[in-house]
């Protein structure tokens, strides 16, 4: 959102994070319970380490309901089983939209930040239907990034979507060429050619591409300026 906005990008563009705290507690949900979602869809609790999606299935349907986007893309290190399919290369990329697809694989390519479409459909969907609620929470252990996309789409409200499941590349991936420290500064320029290319702002274009990836590399050298002032104040008390 900062890169939008630092390079006055011609686009209505809202962001939105799910932000829970994950603590125990006798009121903690179990195997078996059923809640209810913010869309008012049930949802059958199968496994309890799969919590994060519950949060993004409100935030999604909160998002459509509220702001009726265009269009809707979410990020999520959701699963463990994308690294399975996919390793540490490419992000998963799940879509109700096959011109939306298209961009964001076209983009992912242009700034070498790859993903891989992986399908979804009938077949898949009916892996997370539940015999007491509207839903379940996680299918069984194949496809696992497969259905937990299955049950997002299920709170998008038809509206156009990706998701890009990002847990390989955001957590286990070999550094880019570009500088970064901890989270790959490069996300910052692929967003901007992104939404560059979706938007297609009456901007030049080469403009946004530069702005985008110096926005990056700034951010990168900041933290790693405030890495190594920590580290020297450690050593001089010590």
């Amino acid at each position: 959102m900062h890169a939008l906005a630092a390079r006055k990008a011609r686009v209505n563009a809202v962001g939105a994070i799910g932000l829970v705290e994950n603590m125990p507690d006798g009121n903690a949900q179990r195997p078996g319970d059923i809640v209810t979602s913010m869309s008012g869809q049930t949802i059958e609790i199968i496994n309890t380490d799969a919590e994060g999606r519950l949060v993004l299935a409100d935030v999604l349907w909160y998002v459509a309901k509220k702001f009726k986007p265009k269009f809707m893309i979410d990020l999520a290190t959701l699963t463990g089983a994308i690294m399975v399919a996919l390793g540490t290369q490419h992000a998963g990329l799940f879509s109700n939209n096959d011109e939306l697809a298209e961009r964001l694989t076209k983009i992912g390519l242009d700034t070498d930040e790859r993903v891989w479409r992986m399908p979804l459909g009938p077949d898949y969907d009916k892996m997370i239907d539940s015999q007491f609620a509207d839903v379940k929470n996680a299918g069984v252990r194949n496809g696992g990034s497969i259905t937990a996309a299955q049950f997002l789409q299920r709170f998008v409200d038809n509206t156009p979507w990706a998701h890009l499941d990002i847990a390989g590349t955001a957590m286990g991936a070999p550094k880019p060429k570009s500088i970064t420290v901890g989270v790959r500064a490069t996300a910052f320029a692929c967003w901007s050619g992104w939404f560059r290319n979706i938007t297609k702002p009456k901007n030049n274009d080469s403009v946004f591409e530069q702005s985008g990836r110096r926005f990056a590399q700034q951010s990168s050298l900041r933290r790693l300026r405030r890495l190594i002032c920590v580290r020297k104040r450690v050593k001089t008390n010590e």
